[in-house]
This record gives structure tokens, C-alpha cells and sequence, in this order.
């Protein structure tokens, strides 16, 4: 609606998410793109008897989508919201630093999880796998 294309392409979360044609737009507007799909979740929950899996996916699939990982719409409300008040330069760091520490929450999660033994191994490997890639990848700024 905005005239903003949507690109993409395989990430170990799912699909990056690459806004083309955002020149054309303000921030804020570029901020609404970003939340409409969690927003939609959210508002799924509206929808009369549709069971407890239903709600419960709507729930973790917004919250999921809001992770500030890289390529994610949750990154991507951060990175428009924080592109009104810093430098590109400073967006991209924030980019890194955000991403990382993200990733590293949620494999520190995953260890907890499995040594209480309420976690699930496929997540711990995951998200390990995620963590050892972004940990080993060459930063250009």
C-alpha cells in the first residue's frame, strides 16, 4: 500500500526480511510495515473459537517476530525507529551489538532450558548454530 517491495532470502530463523523502495517513505511508515504481521497476529486473537493451539501459536508468533534479531520485523522497528535520531553508521552498529546480544539471550535461554530439563535439544543446537555464525562473521563498518 506504501509502494514498498518485500525481499528475502533462507535465515536459520526463517525469513530475512529486506524492505526495497523504503527511500520513498518516512520512518514511522517504514515502522508500520515492520509491525503489521505481529500486529495481525495479535489481532487474530480476536477470532472466536479457533482453540487454544491457535491462540497460543498467534501469541508465540508475535512475540518471536518481535525479537530484535537480524532480518527480523522486531530489528526492523528498532532500526527505522532508531534511524530518526542517529547516524546510518550508528543504525548499523546498533544492527551488530542488538543482533548479537539477542542471539546470545536466547542460547543462553536454550542452556537453562536443557539443564532443567524442561528444553528441547533441536532449539539448543539451533540456536548455537545461529550464535557460532554470527559470532564468526566479518563485520564491515
Amino acid at each position: 500500500m506504501l509502494g514498498v517491495g518485500v525481499g528475502g532470502g533462507g535465515r536459520p530463523f526463517g525469513l530475512r526480511i529486506r524492505l526495497e523502495g523504503t527511500e520513498k517513505i518516512s520512518y514511522p511508515a517504514e515502522t508500520l510495515i515492520y509491525s503489521a504481521g505481529s500486529v495481525f497476529n495479535l489481532l487474530s486473537l480476536l477470532i472466536p473459537k479457533m482453540g487454544d493451539d491457535f491462540y497460543r501459536f498467534s501469541i508465540g508468533a508475535a512475540a518471536f517476530n518481535l525479537l530484535p534479531l537480524v532480518g527480523s520485523d522486531g530489528m526492523g522497528i528498532i532500526l527505522s525507529a532508531a534511524s530518526c535520531f542517529l547516524s546510518p553508521l550508528s543504525v548499523t552498529r546498533l544492527e551488530g551489538v542488538l543482533g548479537r546480544l539477542t542471539l546470545f539471550l536466547l542460547w543462553l535461554f536454550s542452556v537453562a532450558a536443557n539443564v532443567t530439563g524442561n528444553g528441547s535439544l533441536a532449539f539448543l543446537l539451533v540456536t548455537t548454530y545461529a550464535l557460532v555464525s554470527e559470532l564468526t562473521k566479518k563485520r564491515h563498518f
